[in-house]
């Protein structure tokens, strides 16, 4: 059986005739951004604030934890051994950020760097009445010496190493009382 499908011209011709305009072409409008990016932009910055604000928190009280332990050493001896006092013999990474905060703590005046008696550095103490003849408080007018020191892992082990043969020394050898 066979189904046959007439189609009629009538649904076939064309919609538009002469009465009746064309239709117009809108132009697309620009997309205006609404400021999101302004926003996210905000808001890094605001977190960057918060985290530089943190970290400089934390750099304060890690210059105070040290600064309080140095105090404590220079109750025991006016001038404290730099290596001894910034050098941890069981973390690299911990040595060079103790001589970080100890150069903070060189640069506002508060310690004082010299050589000892052996040659090697040592911190002291530097006085409120000192503080005021450097004029440590006055950045044009005060006095600066700069010096680099390069220090890397090699090094950190070997003065590790020497500080446990030092101390070995002194255990077997206890000075006089």
């Amino acid at each position: 059986m066979a189904h046959i499908i007439f189609f009629s011209n009538q649904y076939t011709r064309s919609i538009v005739s002469d009465d009746y305009a064309a239709p117009q072409l809108k132009p697309k409008k620009e997309r205006i951004k609404r400021g999101k990016d302004e926003k996210e932009a905000a808001v890094v910055l605001t977190n960057r604030q918060t985290q530089n604000n943190d970290d400089e928190l934390s750099v304060a009280k890690e210059l105070d934890k040290v600064r309080k332990s140095l105090k404590r050493a220079w109750k025991q001896t006016p001038s404290v051994d730099f290596y001894s006092f910034v050098i941890d013999p069981n973390d690299f990474a911990t040595s060079v950020e103790n001589m970080f905060y100890v150069s903070f703590l060189v640069k506002d005046g508060r310690v004082r760097l010299a050589l000892g008696e052996n040659g090697l550095p040592v911190l002291l103490h530097v006085s409120g009445e000192e503080r005021e003849r450097l004029h440590v408080d006055d950045r044009s007018a005060a006095e600066t010496h700069q010096a680099i020191f390069s220090f890397n892992y090699d090094m950190w082990e070997a003065m590790v190493k020497t500080m446990k043969e030092q101390q070995a020394i002194r255990s077997q050898n206890p000075p006089d009382t």
